[in-house]
């Protein structure tokens, strides 16, 4: 019995391995961001979607972040005959969770929300099926991750990006080096919709997300998507490296809501319908920022003493005392700068805190700013 336990655990189909190792990665993420989940002494504020869920009971906050670690763990030792089930629940739970704060709604829970969704859409068990969406999916993060990488304000993200590469620092940046890793990356993507190339497609990939890693370890910055970038080596190798399908198969009609989800909705971030999450514009340098506003140096460390040093400046950017407390960066949206300045509001007008400005970069070279003022509320 247990050599048959021990076959049925090693033998089993590439999606089943594919999704532990995912559910791993996550686990890994949710670990590192432990202050996004769970009630302890974080003080970023909750940003629910709704403003009556601030009202629900806080133990139920507690439970509903332990459902989604054991949902995770559940997940990394799934069987095939109940995996659909483990999904559902880790599915429902971060819509949940996303509910009740909207900085949940990170692009690598998007990601991985996404994969999940197509498991549990596609009727049979075919393995290459699976693998098909797998590609359809990674080779969109890639495209657009890409494509939106190319304004002006990338490179400025660029430079910052490789500014703790001291080799570098005496050797001047063209602009056209910030513009063709735009390329390659947006490259890449749609090369893994194919089959040629793949030994260069997949070296090039290694050496993107270890370029990224490097960076972001010696940045000290947003290392919660490490797990992700590491990840996403072994999801290519996986669905395109090691794929022995002669030939890339896409089928519009098994296939369309996936196309639908990860090729079509980035597009309508270009009119800024759609958050920043959806469309995979990372380290673009498009999302919009917001800066808090106080009025006074002595006011700001009454509200952030806990989590800010002593600054002289009296403006707090919002994605730095975000990643601080929280280890991520925020959900850029106006939606959530709205709320998020109503809430500060509410909590701390009365200690100097004056509002929110928010800085946005659009895809051409103007910036303009909004503030949103605690008088107007």
């Amino acid at each position: 019995m247990y050599i048959e336990n021990f076959k049925n655990i090693i033998f089993q189909s590439k999606r089943i391995h594919i999704l532990r190792i995912i559910g791993l990665a996550l686990f890994m993420q949710v670990i590192i961001s432990f202050n996004l989940w769970f009630e302890s002494n974080a003080t970023f504020p909750k940003i629910p979607l709704f403003e009556s869920l601030n009202h629900i009971n806080p133990i139920f906050h507690q439970l509903l972040s332990i459902v989604f670690l054991g949902s995770v763990i559940s997940l990394i030792i799934a069987q095939e005959a109940n995996l659909k089930k483990v999904l559902f629940v880790l599915n429902s739970i971060i819509i949940i969770n996303i509910l009740f704060d909207l900085n949940r709604f990170q692009v690598w829970i998007y990601f991985y929300f996404i994969i999940f969704l197509t498991v549990l859409l596609i009727k049979d068990n075919h393995e290459s099926r699976f693998l098909n969406h797998l590609r359809i999916i990674i080779g969109a993060v890639y495209f657009w991750s890409g494509i939106y990488k190319f304004n002006i304000h990338y490179l400025d993200t660029f430079e910052w990006l490789i500014s703790e590469l001291t080799f570098l620092k005496n050797i001047k940046i063209d602009n056209y080096i910030a513009y063709f890793s735009a390329f390659l990356e947006a490259s890449l993507g749609l090369l893994i919709l194919t089959n040629k190339f793949k030994n260069l497609t997949f070296v090039f990939t290694i050496l993107m997300h270890l370029f990224i890693v490097l960076n972001l370890i010696l940045l000290d910055w947003n290392m919660v998507v490490i797990p992700w970038n590491l990840l996403m080596v072994g999801l290519v190798y996986f669905s395109f490296y090691q794929n022995e399908d002669k030939a890339f198969k896409f089928k519009l009609k098994k296939d369309f809501f996936t196309f639908i989800i990860v090729f079509m909705l980035p597009f309508l971030y270009f009119f800024e319908a759609v958050p920043s999450t959806i469309s995979f514009c990372m380290y673009s340098g498009r999302e919009s920022t917001a800066t808090l506003v106080f009025n006074s140096k002595e006011s700001k460390l009454k509200i952030l003493d806990p989590v800010l040093d002593n600054q002289k400046a009296i403006g707090v950017d919002l994605d730095y005392w975000s990643s601080l407390d929280k280890n991520v960066p925020i959900f850029s949206h106006d939606y959530y700068f709205e709320k998020m300045n109503k809430t500060l509001c509410k909590s701390y007008f009365k200690l100097g805190y004056q509002g929110l400005i928010i800085n946005k970069y659009p895809i051409q070279t103007k910036e303009y700013k909004i503030k949103c003022s605690c008088e107007k509320i």
